[in-house]
C-alpha cells in the first residue's frame, strides 16, 4: 500500500515542478497532464483502501 502513496506523492512533486516554471503553452499542457496524472492515481489509491471495516 506504500508504494501506492509514493507514487502519488511522486507524481505531486513533478506537478509542483512543472508549475514552477517559466507560463508557456508548452509546459500549460504538461501541467494539465501532470494534474490528470495525480486525479488518476489518488483515485486509484483511494480506491485501494479496503472500506469493509470503516463501515461495519
Amino acid at each position: 500500500m506504500a508504494y501506492l502513496l509514493e507514487d502519488y506523492q511522486n507524481a505531486v512533486k513533478r506537478l509542483e515542478e512543472i508549475l514552477s516554471l517559466e507560463k508557456n503553452p508548452i509546459n500549460r499542457d504538461s501541467a494539465i497532464k501532470r494534474f490528470e496524472l495525480c486525479f488518476d492515481l489518488s483515485k486509484r489509491d483511494l480506491n485501494a483502501i479496503p472500506l469493509a471495516p470503516v463501515l461495519k
